[in-house]
């Protein structure tokens, strides 16, 4: 607001200026998103390394089990289902890396009713016992060209959501359908190419939503729930999914009248692929003498354990300073390395090298689970024999030890 004055200096009026700000303020809001995505990806690298170990011991201990316990013990039933759990967590750190970095997942044909089924049976066993879950799956449905983990981790978000709006219990209905789109516009579907489609739908008996949360509910952050309960990504992460397949999502809800979200994925003609399902295998075992070095105490314990089960013998170090010291004691006692690459003072490669110029031709295999420094020139220098990600089961860690040692197991 400006003063107008005449001549004589006296007030007459005044001068009134308006700016549009809302493409201002649009650009702040994608800064402020953007800056919150590279949060995220420096997040992603931070956390990558102690999560992969926590799934490391996960499934070598649970791999020990099966190996020691009774056939007919009746906790082996269930331990299948805990490897499998960890194998889609193995699978969603590396979606969070793939995100963080904003790179193209691999996508192939594949058979979307057994991952349903198989993220049902999941959230069965890990949902409260006061939400019931019901299907309603049609098993020949087709088949989309999507990533079986990017799949099953809409199915679970969207159900995990289904019973955080149910705290006092109900019940979550997971269907799949195919259907034709002939038009999408009447279907409230503008975006969506007509043609085949597979119909995902999630509903609950919960609290509902009204018309301006339903419109806010896919943007990053945001979240109806107290602080500390909740980041609101996984609702965004779904929504990017589903736009990265050319499908669409729509959401049906009303205060007191629960929700439904469905699912559009364009389908291929013909069948996929089904996915590939996790078994348990048994490792092939050896005597050679391992020396071991891991900073992670549950990791190193464990991986120990389970090496010294399948015969091999083992010396553990918590470093790599430690290590390259009773290397250098005894060069010629240990007949492979095995090192994590992300280690104090230490890493996998600087360990290798000096070990090679210790004893050359020395074989070391190198763990890595997130480290851009992990690449084919920094392995070929450092003398790495072969690597590995984290987490690894037993077999895959036998089996690198046979392929560094010669035996073509």
């Amino acid at each position: 607001l400006s003063p107008a004055m005449d001549p004589s200096g006296a007030i007459i009026g005044g001068l009134v200026t308006e700016k549009d700000v809302t493409e201002e303020k649009s650009l702040q809001l994608q800064v402020r998103q953007a800056q919150k995505m590279e949060a995220l990806g420096t997040l992603a690298g931070g956390i990558t390394h102690d999560f992969n170990n926590i799934l490391g011991a996960i499934i070598v201990n649970t791999e020990l089990a099966l190996l020691d316990l009774d056939p007919n013990h009746p906790a082996r039933a269930a331990l299948p289902m805990v490897l499998r759990a960890a194998a889609r967590g193995k699978e969603l750190v590396k979606q969070i890396i793939a995100f963080s970095r904003q790179r193209e997942w691999e996508r192939k044909p594949l058979e979307v009713a057994p991952i349903v089924l198989e993220a049902v049976r999941f959230l069965r066993a890990t949902l409260p016992k006061n939400i019931e879950v019901r299907e309603s799956i049609s098993t020949g449905g087709g088949a989309v060209l999507g990533d079986p983990s990017q799949i099953h981790q809409v199915i679970v978000n969207l159900c995990q959501n289904a019973a955080l709006a149910m705290p006092e219990g109900g019940e979550v209905s997971v269907g799949l359908e195919a259907v034709e789109i002939d038009s999408p516009a009447s279907r409230g579907l503008p975006d969506l190419k007509p043609g085949p489609h597979l119909c995902l739908t999630v509903g609950d008996t919960g609290c509902g939503m009204s018309q301006e949360l339903v419109e806010r509910i896919f943007e990053p952050f945001f979240t109806t729930r107290n602080p500390g309960s909740g980041s609101g990504l996984g609702l965004a992460v779904v929504h990017g999914i589903v736009r990265g397949y050319d499908g669409a999502i729509t959401v049906a809800s009303e205060p007191g009248k629960g929700s439904l979200f469905s699912v559009y994925l364009p389908r291929l003609e013909g069948k996929g692929p089904e996915p590939e399902a996790v078994r348990p295998t048994i490792p092939v075992g050896g005597r050679e003498r391992v020396l071991l070095v891991e900073d992670e105490e549950a990791q190193r314990d464990s991986l120990a354990r389970g090496l010294k089960r399948l015969g091999y013998q083992v010396t553990a170090r918590a470093s790599g300073r430690s290590a390259l010291s009773i290397f250098r004691k005894e060069p010629d006692g240990f007949d492979v390395v095995i090192t994590d690459q992300t280690m104090p003072e230490m890493t996998g490669l600087a360990l290798a090298s000096e070990l090679r110029r210790v004893k050359p031709g020395v074989p070391v295999i190198l763990c890595t689970g997130f480290s851009e420094q992990v690449n084919d020139g920094a392995v070929a220098r450092s003398g790495v024999r072969d690597f590995i990600m984290k987490p690894f089961t037993l077999e895959e860690i036998s089996r690198a030890i046979s392929k560094v040692r010669g035996k073509g197991r």
